[in-house]
Order: C-alpha cells, then sequence, then structure tokens
C-alpha cells in the first residue's frame, strides 16, 4: 500500500523535499528548499523553520543523527545541531567550518559522521570541514589533496577510509589521497551528487550521465544505453 504525504493533507512543510533522513528513534527529518525541516514521528509532525526554531536557514540540503541522538542540518547558511531541546548555530563566522577567505558563507551540501564521532561537511565552495567537538579542520584543493572545493557527497568504508565526491572523487585515508576522475579512472563524468558502498565493498558513484561502480581495480559504467 502506498500512502501519500503533501501539505494539504498533513504537516509537511513543502512538497518538494530535498533530503530526508530517518534516525535511530525512527522519526523522518524531511528538509526542503525554503520551508525549513518537517520532523514526522509516524503520527504527529512537527515543523522547525527559522521563525520558530534555531535553524540557521529553511534551505536544508543534509541530514545526519548522531549517536547521542543530535540532529545536525546542512543549509545555505552553516550548520545547525538540535538536541531535542536546544540549538546550536556554527557558520564561518563563529567557528572553522569552511573558510571565509573562500566563500564568506559556507552553503553544507553533505554530512558524514565516522566512526569516532567526527562531523564531516562538505561545503559548495569551501572542501570539507571536520568537526570533532572541539577542533575544526578544513581540507580543500589548495591546503591538501582532495580534488575539488565542492563536496555533494560523504560516506565512509569499512576500513575508515574517506570518500568524498564533487567534481571527481577523492579518498583520504587520514593521511593520504586518492583522487579518481575521468583523466585517471573509468568514472564516467567528474560531476559526482551520490556515493553508496555495497556489502561487497564496491563504491557506487551516481552521475549526471549514468552510474559508475567501482570494485577497487576495476570500473563498469551503468547508463540507458548499456542497461
Amino acid at each position: 500500500n502506498w500512502t501519500a504525504y503533501t501539505t494539504s493533507n498533513s504537516g509537511l512543510a513543502d512538497n518538494y523535499p530535498s533530503v530526508i533522513a530517518i534516525d535511530a528513534r525512527g522519526n523522518k527529518w524531511i528538509g526542503s528548499n525554503g520551508s525549513g525541516v518537517s520532523k514526522f514521528d509516524g503520527t504527529n509532525w512537527s515543523v522547525y523553520d527559522t521563525s520558530n526554531s534555531g535553524l540557521v536557514s529553511n534551505y536544508v540540503y543534509a541530514i545526519a543523527s548522531d549517536a547521542q541522538g543530535n540532529i545536525w542540518f546542512g543549509t545555505l547558511y552553516g550548520v545547525s545541531k538540535f538536541d531535542g531541546a536546544n540549538w546550536t548555530t556554527y557558520t564561518t563566522a563563529n567557528s572553522g567550518l569552511g573558510d571565509s577567505n573562500i566563500a564568506p558563507i559556507a552553503t553544507v551540501e553533505a554530512i558524514g559522521i565516522d566512526a569516532q564521532g567526527n562531523k564531516w561537511f562538505g561545503t559548495q565552495e569551501s572542501g570539507v570541514s571536520k568537526f570533532d567537538g572541539t577542533n575544526w579542520t578544513t581540507y580543500d584543493a589548495a591546503n591538501s589533496g582532495i580534488l575539488n572545493y565542492s563536496i555533494f557527497s560523504i560516506v565512509f568504508d569499512p576500513q575508515g577510509n574517506k570518500w568524498f565526491g564533487g567534481g571527481g572523487v577523492s579518498e583520504f585515508n587520514g593521511t593520504n589521497w586518492i583522487d579518481y576522475d575521468t583523466a585517471n579512472s573509468g568514472l564516467v563524468i567528474n560531476g559526482v551528487r551520490a556515493i553508496a558502498i555495497d556489502a561487497q565493498g564496491n563504491k557506487w558513484f551516481a552521475t549526471s550521465n549514468g552510474v559508475s561502480k567501482f570494485d577497487g581495480t576495476h570500473w563498469t559504467t551503468y547508463n540507458t544505453t548499456n542497461s
């Protein structure tokens, strides 16, 4: 059976969701392009926006929940954290998020939380920023081996390597970087919007020209002409 939720029959804030995440309690968090965040616990709806909460922007592009139950929102103007009662916002002005010399506003497109609890924030123009709860470290194309300033996806493999998708793909083991693009790999196009890792360890990269799979040695691309 199907159930449709819209602004006319539910508490959904916007009919054009930008991102959906499910926390450990089963709550659904639904971000939007301009209407904040809707939360659905299976019965009740709640909407959080800049008028009734500490959410820094109503444009929400990434959502993640950590082991402590905090919900993290990547937005047009930075990151907001919600612990269920209190809000904390991190921007280029009050934290080490992004690089204000590159972009005065850090638009956060991706969030990843690794096994150590570090939060990784992929930005539209300032690379990726890591927050360990106290200290911030930003990796961009000028100060590290990351391939690009625009990061739209973040995943972690079972070995603890970090994979960042944007203008190509960068793999980071905490010390060394490996970059994959159309010039040195079988990646079908450099614009990577999403990454997933399956149970066999294959990496799948979603692009505007199809999907590329990497098994660690070989690349396979699937598009409308061959699949």
